[in-house]
C-alpha cells in the first residue's frame, strides 16, 4: 500500500504477540540502527522460522556472502532468470541500514543485485548500487537487430537494471556476462525530479521499421526507447526524448499483444503507433471502473498488464489487476479485442471475497501485481495458469497475524497471498510457505516471481520474493521462497 494510507509509527524494534480481548495479532516494527552482521549465517531453511512442507526458504536478508559483502534489503523487488542463473533485485526503502532511514554507514544499505548459481547454493552480491535506494527494474532482454534493423549475427541477451537518480536523471546498468562487471549509462540526464522510476520495460520489434527497441517507462516522464549498440556504454543507444510524452500517472506495465505494444498509466491503456516517427495513443479508458475517476498515482490504477489468450476468439486479450486507491477490492479485469480496433472490458472476479474465504476474515483491501502476472504451466495437465502476487488488508478481529499498528481496525496480513487464475477461468488463493505462523519473520507481500533456470529443477520450480515497506521503518525484511509449481498451484480451493 502507498505511504499515504498508513499511520505513523514510533521508530523502535519490537516483535510482540498481542492478546487483547482474546484477539491475537503480530506486529513487526524495525527501526533501530542495524547491528554488525555475523561473519556467517545459517542457511535460511535452518533459521528460526517455520518452513512448511514443500517449501524452501531461499533468501533471508541480513547475512554475508562468501566474499564478505552484506546482503540485506527491506524489499525483494525482482527475480529474473538469466544465463542459467537466478538474479534478484533488493531495495532498501525504509531499511534502517540506509543512512536516509537512520543508518550510520554511508557505504552500506544501498540497492543490490544478488545472484544464485545453483538451487542449493548460497546467494552472492553481483552488483552494489551505491547511492541507489531501489533498483526499479531487473530484466533479461534479447536483441536480434541493430539500430538500423539489420539482423545481428546472433541474438544478444543482456541483463539490465535501472534506477531513478532524481536531479541526476535515470541510469541504466548493463551486465557483461563474460566478466561479471556492470556498465552504467544514462537513459535520460537530469534534472528530472523524483518521478523517474523505471517500473516497466520490454524489447519490441517495430513491424514497420524492423528495429528491435528496448522500451522503459520513467515515471510521469513516460516511455523512452533505445536500440542495441555495442559501441556505447551500457550497449543501449537511447532516444533523446520520451516517445509518449509526459503522462498523468507513472506507467506500471509495458507489454506486447497481438503484434502491438501497450503501456498502462492510471486508468488508461496506450498503444504505440509504429513507424519511423512513432507516437502513442489512448485506446482504453477505464475511468468507469470503481474509483476510476480518482486514481491515486501512488497506487497506479492498472497494474500487471499481461497478455493472455482471448477466451472468445483468436489472438490475445489483456489482463490486469485494478487498484485505483485504498479501497481496492482486487478486481481482475480482462480486455478483449472487439474486432474493430477497440477492446471490451470484463471484470472476471473480485479477489477480496476469495481472500476473505481463504483467511476466514474480511479482506478489506487487496493490492498486488507489483510487476507482472506470471504464466506457469501446470505439470499435471499442460495447461497454462497465472499467478498474481498480493498484499491484503484484514481485520484483527479474526486473530490473524497483522503488520504495523494491528489495532481493531486491522492491518496488512503478515503472510504472503497469491491468486491463481486457472486456464478454465477458475480462481483460487495460495500462500507462500503455507499459513503464516505468528512469531515468524513477516512476508507481507509478493512482489515478484520467476521460474527456476536450473536444469535439475526441470522447469517445475518457482521462486517468489517480496515484502512491502509501506513507509514504515524495517530492517532485513526481504525474502525469497521456492516450491514446485505443482505445490504452488495446489494451494487453496477453487471458486
Amino acid at each position: 500500500m502507498p505511504r499515504e494510507y498508513w499511520k505513523p509509527i514510533v521508530a523502535v524494534t519490537v516483535v510482540v504477540i498481542l492478546a487483547v480481548a482474546g484477539i491475537a495479532g503480530f506486529l513487526y516494527f524495525s527501526g533501530s540502527t542495524p547491528a554488525t552482521a555475523p561473519s556467517n549465517c545459517a542457511p535460511p531453511a535452518t533459521a528460526p522460522e517455520t518452513v512448511a512442507p514443500g517449501w524452501q526458504a531461499s533468501y533471508r536478508a541480513g547475512c554475508l556472502d562468501a566474499a564478505g559483502d552484506l546482503m540485506g534489503g527491506s524489499e525483494l523487488m525482482h527475480l529474473v532468470a538469466h544465463d542459467g542463473m537466478l538474479f534478484a533485485a533488493v531495495g532498501y526503502w525504509e531499511d534502517t541500514a540506509n543512512i536516509n532511514y537512520g543508518g550510520t554507514n554511508s557505504s552500506e544499505g544501498w540497492a543490490q543485485i544478488l545472484r544464485l548459481d545453483a538451487p542449493t547454493g548460497p546467494w552472492a552480491v553481483d552488483l552494489n548500487m551505491k547511492g541507489v535506494v531501489r533498483p526499479d527494474i531487473l530484466d533479461s532482454v534479447t536483441f536480434t537487430t541493430n539500430g538500423a534493423g539489420e539482423p545481428l549475427s546472433q541474438p544478444v541477451n543482456l541483463l539490465i537494471t535501472a534506477a531513478c537518480q532524481g536531479n541526476a536523471g535515470a541510469d541504466l546498468y548493463t551486465r557483461n556476462d563474460t566478466t561479471g562487471l556492470w556498465a552504467t549509462s544514462k537513459i535520460v540526464s537530469g534534472p528530472t525530479g523524483p518521478s523517474c522510476d523505471a517500473r516497466a520495460d520490454t524489447v519490441y520489434q517495430d513491424p514497420i521499421t524492423g528495429v528491435d527497441r528496448l522500451f522503459v517507462s520513467l515515471g510521469d516522464l513516460g516511455v523512452y526507447s533505445g536500440v542495441y549498440d555495442p559501441t556505447v556504454p551500457g550497449e543501449i543507444l537511447w532516444g533523446s526524448t520520451s516517445e509518449s510524452g509526459r503522462v498523468a500517472v507513472r506507467p506500471l506495465a509495458i507489454v506486447e499483444a497481438n503484434g502491438n505494444l501497450f503501456a498502462s498509466s492510471g486508468a488508461l491503456v496506450y498503444e504505440r503507433v509504429n513507424g519511423p516517427s512513432p507516437s502513442w495513443r489512448v485506446i482504453v479508458n477505464e475511468s468507469d471502473l470503481p474509483g476510476g475517476t480518482a486514481v491515486d498515482p501512488a497506487v497506479g490504477g492498472i497494474r500487471g498488464l499481461t497478455a493472455v489468450p482471448n477466451p472468445d476468439g483468436s489472438g490475445q486479450s489483456l489482463l490486469f489487476l485494478w487498484v485505483p486507491g485504498n479501497q481496492s477490492m482486487g478486481d481482475i479485469v480482462r480486455l478483449d479485442p472487439n474486432g474493430s480496433g477497440g477492446y471490451t472490458t470484463t471484470i472476471e472476479i473480485s479477489l477480496s471475497p476469495i481472500a476473505s474465504k481463504y483467511l476466514n476474515s474480511s479482506a478489506y483491501v487487496v493490492l498486488g501485481a507489483y510487476n507482472n502476472i506470471l504464466p506457469v504451466t501446470d505439470p499435471a495437465t499442460g495447461d497454462v495458469d497465472y499467478i498474481i502476487g498480493l498484499q491484503t488488508w484484514v481485520s484483527n478481529k479474526s486473530g490473524l497475524p497483522t503488520m504495523w499498528w494491528g489495532d481493531a481496525s486491522g492491518g496488512t496480513y503478515a503472510g504472503a497471498l497469491y491468486a491463481i487464475r486457472g486456464s478454465n477461468g477458475s480462481y483460487s488463493m495460495g500462500e507462500v510457505n503455507g499459513k503464516f505462523q505468528a512469531g515468524d519473520p513477516p512476508l507481507e507481500a509478493i512482489r515478484c516471481y520467476a521460474i527456476s533456470p536450473f536444469p535439475s529443477d526441470h522447469g517445475n520450480v518457482i521462486y517468489l520474493g517480496g515484502y512491502d515497506a509501506d513507509d514504515h521503518l524495517c530492517l532485513d525484511t526481504a525474502w525469497v521462497f521456492s516450491t514446485t509449481i505443482s505445490n504452488a498451484l495446489g494451494e487453496g480451493d477453487k471458486v
